[in-house]
């Protein structure tokens, strides 16, 4: 569905502020301690608004672990001058490795020590509304959950924000629930709080301790993270309110542009198929739906066959009857398996 431009945001959100308010009361020892990981790689024109974002939330009890991943241009200098201006900024340094290495390196230092309740990852050129951290954190407590999901508004470097306003009317998600919205399946295709990107959430890190992300570069990197959670967690909380912009960068260096793009997202889809059959048998189900809608994908836009998916015959009937691929999908499965490019 087309994402339709913002509308003036709600001023309703006092609620979630006085509910976490509530839970400090009745627990009033001192509020969990968040660390963000904050990967860096040559984003200076953004790196200081984003970290400006963080550094302007409600909820106070953080640290920014941000880890410089071999920057060429000023964005080290850069955190290096708001790191002076506020200890709450821990930089890691290190040769460039790519986003699941900086990111790896952040959580490897998380879960060294017992310092933090609770991480959440941001992209560095991304921006996060002042009650992020707040509205997370209230959910996860009032709700007795160990991972938030929330909605997220495009941002152009226009300026220009733009929104899917399909909220889904669930406060608490199965995993089923959660795996689907990470694939943009069945009901979640058009939600706003779609896809596997791992940055809307908030994770208790007790709950996920020892998951880390595909070290090697020729994965996308973000779902396979989050199958991993949903193996381990049973319930979700979903926040229906937008709290992170994620920018629209129409420059080579943003993630769809790159030309192996397709590629990267197959072997990670194919990651999620072999990681579910050790699951439930709803997980594999899930994960080769979400791998035959990229192949398709990546065969009729991009011309390239990059993988045999003959041995899903029996589930795509199957997954065509659960609504987790579309009767149009299912016969571009047919004729791509009878007659291969």
């Amino acid at each position: 569905m087309t994402p339709t431009p913002l509308k003036k945001e709600s001023t309703d959100k006092i609620e979630l502020t006085e509910n976490l308010e509530k839970v400090l009361i009745q627990n009033p020892c001192t509020p969990g301690k968040v660390a963000v990981i904050l990967p860096v790689y040559n984003v200076e024109k953004y790196l200081e608004s984003c970290i400006r974002s963080i550094l302007s939330q409600n909820y106070t009890n953080f640290d920014i672990i941000a880890v410089n991943d071999g920057s060429t241009d000023q964005s080290m200098a850069i955190l290096q001058k708001l790191a002076n201006a506020d200890p709450r900024i821990k930089i890691i340094s290190q040769p460039n490795g790519g986003l699941s290495s900086a990111r790896n390196s952040a959580l490897n230092r998380i879960y060294g020590n017992n310092e933090y309740d609770y991480l959440s990852f941001i992209d560095s050129d991304d921006i996060i509304r002042k009650d992020f951290l707040s509205q997370h954190i209230s959910r996860l407590e009032s709700d007795h959950t160990d991972v938030s999901v929330c909605c997220y508004t495009q941002l152009y470097d226009t300026g220009e924000m733009r929104q899917n306003n399909n909220f889904c009317k669930k406060k608490i998600l199965s995993q089923k629930d959660f795996l689907e919205l990470v694939f943009s399946l069945g009901q979640w295709r058009s939600d706003s709080a779609s896809g596997g990107m791992v940055w809307k959430s908030v994770y208790r890190t007790s709950a996920i301790k020892g998951t880390t992300f595909i070290n090697d570069r020729s994965y996308l990197d973000d779902e396979p993270f989050c199958v991993q959670i949903a193996q381990k967690i049973k319930r979700f909380s979903y926040i229906a309110n937008s709290l992170y912009l994620y920018r629209q960068r129409s420059t080579p260096s943003s993630l769809i542009s790159q030309p192996d793009f397709q590629e990267r997202l197959l072997k990670a889809r194919h990651f999620c198929v072999n990681f579910g059959k050790k699951t439930s048998p709803e997980f594999p189900l899930i994960c080769i739906a979400a791998y035959i809608n990229a192949f398709i994908t990546a065969t009729k836009k991009y011309n390239c066959r990059l993988s045999d998916i003959t041995q899903y015959s029996q589930e795509a009937r199957q997954l065509v009857d659960l609504g987790l691929i579309s009767k149009k999908h299912y016969i571009y499965y047919i004729v791509f398996s009878k007659h291969p490019l």
